[in-house]
């Protein structure tokens, strides 16, 4: 991403004092979010470390360099991870890098990449009927919350043997990568660092080899949100570019998404040296990304329709949805945001494959509470409907490196 060093401040949505409405989807998402929180999004091919861990989740935005902030214990707050530094859903967000979606991770997870910042305390929440402490991260079986990362360090730290062990792929040819599980809106990045280079524990080194973006809706795997035996069954499965650059890696899926928490999966992989692959004439350090306009673009205030785009403007948030009158009014949730920066069309070839059956249709389902059921979140894409499938325009793959497409995410 270009003039990843001339942020502005995005333009900030109209504060408003909460509604009765407000207040009763709040608890729903939030008793939602708990009860369903032992299966939520991971990298299931190739595998992923925490790919048996019940949630592994990190924080985004948050001003993620304030010394201010340095060593507390508070991100735990459900509120402050939402939008609103008193620890409720009105009021001016804490930081408005949290709404853009470009991938500004918080300050907690600065050099753990892969999740389990033990700088993160999980706050116990209640619920009716329900006593859960595993907001962030639930490794339960490997220790307690992200506490997981002191007592089974090989989880999270890059650096440690892979308890999975390693996936073997071929230099300069195409895979593909599997993602299981219920899944909120958001976009997702794949990214690659090689342990010859870095220890692969910290954000930007991952920065180096990014491999494509898709965006997605909320998305399940029946009608029924309630049902957990088929909620919890979504499988997508999308293609990406291995760099022509042997070596031992980390393959990284993150998450940037409009809800308490975003996700994030890490595997260990070998690449294998293949003279004969589809781009064994690359140089090493060209990466070819997916084709997504988050693989080159440029980042302005207020993205305008027309001009947003790869190597036009980023797609972006720019008003954080919990600052509305209706916190999922279909007009101002980030998904909402890019159908008017791209169009329906184009966000719809952006989407992963069956991922935005909400506006775009296909097999999966649309999720009641985010951008609601299959083909009701107008505008839709033409003839849209469970029965005509949504395959993503994606790859289309252009030829990066570090000078061509600088990324800031």
């Amino acid at each position: 991403l270009n003039g990843s060093h001339h942020l502005g401040i995005v333009q900030r949505a109209r504060t408003t004092q909460p509604t009765l409405k407000m207040m009763g989807m709040i608890a729903f998402v939030v008793c939602l979010l708990v009860r369903l929180v032992h299966a939520h999004e991971y990298m299931g091919f190739p595998p992923c470390r925490t790919g048996k861990c019940e949630v592994n989740g990190m924080i985004m935005g948050y001003e993620s360099d304030n010394p201010t902030h340095q060593g507390t214990t508070e991100l735990q707050n459900t509120g402050t991870l939402m939008g609103s530094p008193e620890g409720g859903f009105t009021g001016e967000p804490a930081d408005a890098e949290l709404v853009k979606h470009l991938f500004r991770y918080n300050y907690a997870y600065k050099n753990y990449a892969c999740g389990g910042s033990p700088i993160v305390v999980n706050k116990v929440l209640h619920a009716p009927g329900t006593h859960f402490n595993h907001l962030l991260s639930n490794c339960a079986h490997h220790g307690v919350g992200d506490q997981s990362a002191k007592v089974n360090p090989k989880l999270f730290d890059m650096t440690t043997p892979p308890p999975e062990g390693e996936t073997v792929f071929n230099a300069g040819e195409e895979f593909e990568v599997t993602l299981n599980d219920f899944f909120h809106q958001a976009v997702m990045r794949f990214a690659l660092c090689f342990k010859d280079d870095y220890t692969c524990n910290e954000q930007h080194h991952f920065h180096d080899y990014i491999l494509g973006y898709h965006f997605n809706e909320g998305t399940m795997g029946c009608e029924d949100a309630a049902n957990d035996t088929c909620a919890f069954t979504v499988v997508f499965k999308t293609k990406l570019m291995m760099p022509n650059r042997p070596g031992r890696a980390i393959l990284q899926w993150q998450t940037d998404t409009e809800d308490a928490r975003s996700y994030v999966s890490c595997s260990d992989i070998i690449i294998k040296e293949n003279p004969s692959g589809k781009h064994a004439h690359l140089p090493p350090d060209v990466v070819m990304c997916n084709g997504h306009p988050l693989c080159n673009c440029t980042i302005v205030d207020e993205p305008a329709f027309g001009q947003v785009g790869l190597h036009r403007q980023c797609p972006m948030g720019t008003a954080s949805p919990y600052l509305q009158e209706d916190m999922f009014g279909k007009t101002i949730g980030v998904v909402e945001q890019w159908k008017a920066q791209l169009g329906v069309s184009a966000f719809c070839d952006l989407c992963i494959t069956n991922g935005c059956g909400s506006t775009c249709g296909g097999s999966l389902y649309g999720i009641p509470f985010y951008q609601g059921p299959t083909c009701s979140n107008e505008p839709v894409i033409a003839n849209c409907s469970t029965t005509t499938p949504h395959k993503s325009a994606l790859p289309m793959y252009v030829e990066c490196t570090k000078e061509t497409c600088p990324c800031s995410t």
